[in-house]
This record gives C-alpha cells, structure tokens and sequence, in this order.
C-alpha cells in the first residue's frame, strides 16, 4: 500500500466506545486520521485525535478505508505536514456532542436527534474552539492547508469523509 500526505484513513471499532460514535454519527465509520510524514521520519504515520492531537503508527487492523484527494500537488502535501505539525498537542472535544447540542438549541436539537435516529445525514454545526474531535482534526488541517474539505460552517463526520466529491477511494479492507 502506497500512502502519501494528505490520505485520510477511516477507521471501523468495535469497543463500547467506538458503537456509540457509529449510532451518534449515523455511520460505519467511527474514526479518522491523516498519513503525512514528519520531518526526521522516512515512514509514513497518522495524525489523530485521542486524549490530545499526536502521531501514532498507522493501525490496520480491523475495518479501514483509506482516501485520497487525487489533485493534492507537492505544495499541498508540504502544507497539510505543517498544518498537522501545529495541530499536535491540541485536546480531545470529549464534550463536543452537548456543547452541540446546547449551540443547536432544543427544537434544533431534538430534530439532530431525529435525523439521526431516522438514518439520514444531518448537517452537524462546526464549534470552533480549542478542542477537536478526529474527523475534524483532518477538516482543520485540510482548512489550514488552504485546502477546505466543506463549505461553511459544518462539522466533518468521519462517514461523511467519504462524500467528499474531490477524494476518492484508494484503499479498502474488511475483515468480515
């Protein structure tokens, strides 16, 4: 598998954890990182979210599904490597799903909820602060790159990576 900076990995968990990011997300996938390269590292690694933003060894196992934007040049990828270097540190939104909610206020809220208990794709409003959950840790760094992944201002859901028109598929495995 040939990775560059800049592919956007899904994954597919299992833990009590990972079902409930699924239900509340209304998705197959439950998390996201980016592939880039650090400086000083000749093997590709992910960026993402867990209790703060960090570099991790890219994880295969399990469900995982990897896209890419085809039309990433070589300033682009040199952008999203800086853009995720100044991303590292940042904190996990453990409490993004209230603070969501409370933003929404209660009618706006109750129909989320319905939206997603329904099954259908709710447009989910984007709290900017200095928390961030994985599949908007990628939004950032694509938006830093000067590369937005969505117009306005909405949150990036990890399924909804994969109706990103510009990205294709490059990569899936399942292990069902």
């Amino acid at each position: 598998m040939n990775l560059e900076c800049g592919d956007i990995v899904l994954y597919h968990g299992t833990s009590w954890s990972a079902r409930g990011i699924q239900f509340l997300t209304n998705s197959y996938w439950n998390h996201a990182a980016m592939v880039t390269h650090p400086q000083g590292l000749n093997a590709p690694v992910v960026i993402e979210a867990g209790p703060v933003v960090r570099y991790a060894d890219l994880d295969i196992k399990g469900d995982i599904a990897i896209y890419r934007d085809p039309t990433l040049t070589t300033q682009n990828q040199y952008d999203l490597r800086s853009a995720a270097k100044e991303m590292t540190g940042k904190p996990y939104d453990f409490m993004l799903a209230p603070r969501v909610l409370r933003k929404l206020g209660l009618w706006n809220s109750f129909s989320l909820i319905c939206d997603l208990i329904g099954g259908r794709n709710p447009i989910v409003p984007h709290i900017e602060d200095q928390f961030v959950v994985c599949s908007e840790l990628v939004q950032e760094i694509y938006a830093i790159a000067g590369l937005p992944l969505l117009s306005g201002n909405r949150l990036l859901l990890p399924g909804g990576i994969t109706k990103v028109n510009r990205l294709r598929l490059v990569y899936a495995k399942r292990w069902h």
